[in-house]
């Protein structure tokens, strides 16, 4: 749909009601990096391979994607494809630290945090017990 527009840009102010050229070109990274990694997925139809895929990737993954200025986007794509993924969060971060009794770097946290075992089949309360308790203090 969106080759269908001479620009990116045209595509989204067109279809999306939303005039900004830099994150027009962002969509564009982020939906070719899906296409590809779809088609290495089974699955019948192309969200059912986007939701394997969702449930075996990896935070890092991120850096495959190769599009710039976008933070972590493998773990957001996740979630949003129904996984039970662990958002990147500061006080995610800092749980990990103390735990392992040293500074980690966010994709360092979000890895370990979801090797915990059962957190990458099973919904997070832990992570907003962790909230919780970093951000309100409880």
């Amino acid at each position: 749909m969106i080759g269908a527009y001479p620009t990116p840009l045209e595509f989204s102010v067109a279809e999306l009601n939303y005039n900004h050229k830099d994150r027009a070109e962002t969509l564009v990274g982020v939906t070719k990096y899906l296409m590809k990694v779809q088609s290495g997925c089974r699955g019948l139809s192309e969200i059912s391979r986007l939701k394997e895929w969702a449930e075996t990737a990896k935070p890092s993954d991120s850096y495959l994607m190769g599009v710039r200025d976008l933070g972590y986007p493998v773990p957001i794509l996740r979630i949003l494809l129904g996984a039970q993924a662990v958002k990147p969060d500061v006080h995610i971060r800092r749980f990990v630290s103390e735990a392992v009794g040293h500074t980690v770097s966010d994709y360092q946290a979000l890895e370990l945090f979801e090797r915990l075992e059962g957190i990458s089949t099973a919904t997070h309360p832990l992570d907003y017990a962790i909230w919780e308790r970093y951000a309100r203090g409880t």
